[in-house]
């Protein structure tokens, strides 16, 4: 009996049988550190595999409408296949933000939930501004090639470089700005072009983030 109950005990040094507070705290902290560092080291891989998959997404609608003569859009199939991807993407980046945030309550949460909804603001006035151009009798290449492809980088990047900003979340803040630099490239292609414009211009975003990231992780670890 004793056996067992020592072994569920936490490894927590005992001086004279009393409980340390100050020891186990200081073993909380490491531990939940060491747990941030190897969450931290798999985040330049994330930012790849994201990138890898936004290039591939945007590549495979560029391929369904290269052709096109007049400009249609792309296919049925190629757009569900692109939406898969996007609710797997914000499904990992909802769960990475719940890892990073874990602890996180009060006005600090309060804020990072006004800064979603602003994001989910943007993407539907997003479409509803692509709904509104088809409305207005706008062309395919505009309402179903460029607006679609370039708009949300431009509209959802810079309510996000927004939200960055009032943080002083600079790292964030270049990033998004890069994003909507993307999409303003992206307006003044060819509608199909637009497309590729876009997938090539995030996966080289996610590229410099990862490498950026992997290089302060590198940093951390050679000063500790």
């Amino acid at each position: 009996m004793d056996g067992n109950r020592t072994a569920r005990q936490p490894a927590v040094p005992d001086e004279g049988g009393e409980f340390d507070p100050k020891q186990a705290a200081r073993i909380l902290q490491e531990a939940t550190s060491q747990a941030q560092r190897s969450f931290d080291l798999k985040r330049p891989l994330i930012w790849v595999m994201g990138g890898a998959a936004t290039f591939l997404a945007y590549g495979a609608l560029w391929f369904s409408v290269r052709d096109q003569h007049p400009y249609k859009g792309p296919s049925l199939a190629v757009i569900t296949g692109v939406y898969v991807v996007v609710v797997i993407a914000i499904a990992l980046s909802a769960k990475m933000l719940q890892r990073a945030t874990k602890g996180v309550s009060g006005p600090s949460r309060a804020l990072m939930a006004g800064e979603g909804a602003a994001v989910v603001v943007a993407y539907i006035a997003t479409a509803v501004i692509q709904g509104a151009l088809h409305y207005a009798g706008a062309s395919h290449a505009i309402v179903y090639g460029v607006f679609p492809a370039a708009g949300p980088l431009v509209i959802v990047g810079c309510t996000v470089a927004g939200s960055a900003g009032s943080r002083q979340d600079w790292q964030m803040f270049g990033g998004a700005l890069a994003v909507v630099s993307v999409g303003i490239a992206a307006l003044f292609v060819s509608a199909s072009a637009s497309w590729a414009v876009v997938g090539i211009g995030l996966f080289a975003i996610s590229l410099v983030g990862a490498i950026a990231k992997a290089w302060v992780q590198h940093r951390k670890l050679v000063l500790t």
